[in-house]
């Protein structure tokens, strides 16, 4: 992937996150403060972001996981 590509990849995803999240807006309890909402951003991100591809590829994901580790991600 280019870097072009990379980035236009990344405010796509980013941007189908925010839109999903903020659709949720209106269900979210009223005494939800930053706390709540951020692990609620994280929790949606990890559903959306990790495909069934890395769930079950156990290889590529460590593959994965060792790529942020060396590169300091």
């Amino acid at each position: 992937m280019t870097k072009r590509e990379k980035i236009k990849f990344i405010r796509d995803l980013t941007g189908s996150i925010q839109k999903e999240i903020l659709g949720k807006v209106d269900a979210m309890p009223e005494h939800w403060d930053g706390h709540q909402i951020r692990q609620f951003i994280a929790d949606k991100t990890a559903d959306l972001v990790w495909s069934n591809y890395l769930r079950s590829d156990k290889k590529a994901m460590r593959a994965y996981k060792n790529e942020v580790i060396t590169r300091n991600l």
